[in-house]
């Protein structure tokens, strides 16, 4: 009877163990993922603010298991915490995610399109080109997309969707986007400094700099990157090379062409759908952001009004050769020989515009 039982036992056991797993993997391809993974703090997602952030941008704890679903919820919420399923392909497409530039639609499109010509879908998740410097240096093959959005456009968007969360400080959420941006003084700025600064909108995404845990920068190196920022007319002529060493990009304001070219680039059955994400929900305006409250906000980010100019000039440069099979590349816009105002996380100066007074 005991030699009965434990037979049953073993059987129970032995079964168990193949049932397990169909729905786990920890080969050595999912903890090389997991190494290289950077997560989002929670809430931050295409809301870009480091008030919600936790861990400071540390690296994750190794996950030890990937348990398969197909729920996009589910799985952003799994690679916030650094857990990625396992590689298929030989090579990678990364998803360079501005915050509030659309990024929350393009994730599930993304990773559809990434399935059907064959990559590793590197997305629902916040970095900057450090994850691609990564990449250089250990010789892995990867693509990168990208999408830009109007610079005062998506800062008005980050601020309204800022003020709906529930660690937005209660005196901001008071005030309009006129309010804010017209009647804050310098010190009031700096402690939504995630919102405006000058390469939210992307300059300090295609260059390396950016300094906010939410998107991978660890507290310690910080520094460091906000004085590498400051030769600002290097950092604008990298961040329009790596601009053109995109395999794709969308303007946020020309979608229909954009879904057109993303076709084109990876050669689709069908032109994709964007779809809507945070960045297309209607805002709560108070009342309408004034002209003089956006030329403000313009006064305090020359280089991603600088970027987003080559941008578009970029975008018809591919647009054309789509159309003709002739590319030429565009021509730069006239580099900047100084900034109205510069900022680091401890101090904002103005040399002219409304704030040079404050």
């Amino acid at each position: 009877m005991i030699i009965k039982g434990l037979r049953t036992l073993a059987c129970l056991l032995a079964l168990f163990a193949a049932t397990c797993k169909n729905f786990l993997s920890v080969d050595a391809a999912d903890q090389e993922c997991a190494n290289d993974a950077v997560p989002s703090s929670a809430g931050a997602d295409d809301s870009g603010d480091s008030a919600n952030v936790g861990n400071g941008g540390d690296a994750p704890a190794k996950p030890k298991r990937y348990i398969v679903s197909t729920s996009l919820k589910d799985l952003r919420a799994r690679r916030q915490k650094g857990i990625k399923p396992p590689r298929k392909h030989d090579k990678d497409l990364l998803f360079l995610h501005i915050g509030r530039a659309g990024g929350s639609a393009f994730d599930p499109l993304g990773m559809k399109i990434a399935d059907e010509v064959g990559y590793n879908y590197e997305g629902f998740q916040h970095f900057d080109w450090s994850r691609m410097d990564g990449y250089d240096a250990r010789n892995k093959p990867y693509d990168v997309v990208t999408v830009i959005r109007e610079p005062v456009a998506r800062t008005i968007s980050h601020f309204y969707y800022f003020r709906q969360q529930r660690y937005c400080p209660d005196d901001i959420k008071m005030m309009t986007f006129n309010d804010w941006m017209l009647n804050s003084t310098k010190e009031i700025l700096l402690r939504q400094r995630d919102l405006w600064h000058d390469g939210q909108s992307g300059v300090s995404w295609l260059t390396s700099t950016h300094t906010a845990g939410w998107v991978g920068c660890p507290a310690h190196l910080a520094e460091s990157k906000e004085e590498t920022a400051k030769d600002f007319q290097k950092m604008l002529s990298l961040a329009a090379d790596r601009l053109e060493q995109t395999k794709w990009f969308a303007i946020l304001e020309d979608l229909d062409r954009s879904m057109e070219l993303l076709q084109h680039a990876f050669g689709l059955k069908q032109k994709p759908n964007f779809g809507h994400g945070n960045a297309h929900q209607k805002q709560p305006f108070d009342v309408p952001p004034s002209d003089e409250a956006k030329a403000a906000l313009r006064s305090l980010i020359p280089q991603d009004l600088w970027l987003y100019e080559y941008a578009k000039r970029l975008f018809e440069a591919r647009w054309e050769h789509y159309k003709t099979g002739t590319y030429t590349a565009p021509e730069r816009p006239p580099m900047l020989t100084s900034l109205s105002c510069s900022s680091t996380q401890a101090e904002l100066h103005c040399e002219s515009g409304p704030f040079a007074s404050k």
